[in-house]
């Protein structure tokens, strides 16, 4: 009967050490992976830097599209505060608001309503319009 014996090999205790401390080292760097990922998730739950986290740090607005215009054609919101507006299409045909400087592009299905949601933004002037009907559907949004 043969019986295999396993060598081992025994490491001079400097090669021993320096392996413990690549070990040490990929823990440490492990955990601080962890903690930046656990940092990053908890930021991102607690709204940091998104919309803001109280009611009154919104300005809701309301637009209603009748007869393919807007009304009213010009809305203000505060600067610095999250814009909510809520677009309701009362026409039997669809409409999709629009602005290039608000970067925005959503379509209104006939007799129903959308909202649309806008970061803080600076104070201006950003114009919108009605794609489908641009001669009519068309209106200002005034950030002061």
């Amino acid at each position: 009967m043969l019986v295999h014996r396993r060598a081992s090999l025994e490491l001079p205790q400097s090669w021993r050490d320096y392996i413990d401390s690549l070990q040490v080292e990929s823990i440490r760097r492990g955990m601080r992976i962890a903690h930046l990922f656990g940092l990053i998730a908890a930021s991102l739950l607690l709204g940091a830097g998104s919309l803001p986290l109280h009611a009154e740090d919104v300005t809701e607005l309301r637009l209603v599209l009748h007869d393919h215009t807007f009304e009213p054609n010009e809305i203000k919101a505060a600067a610095g505060t999250a814009i909510v507006i809520t677009i309701t299409n009362n026409d039997p045909t669809p409409e999709e608001f629009e602005s290039t400087s608000l970067k925005v592009e959503k379509i209104v299905a006939p007799n129903s309503e959308i909202k649309v949601r806008l970061r803080a933004l600076k104070p201006g002037r950003y114009e919108f319009f009605g794609e489908y009907n641009p001669d009519s559907a068309k209106g200002v949004l005034i950030v002061e």
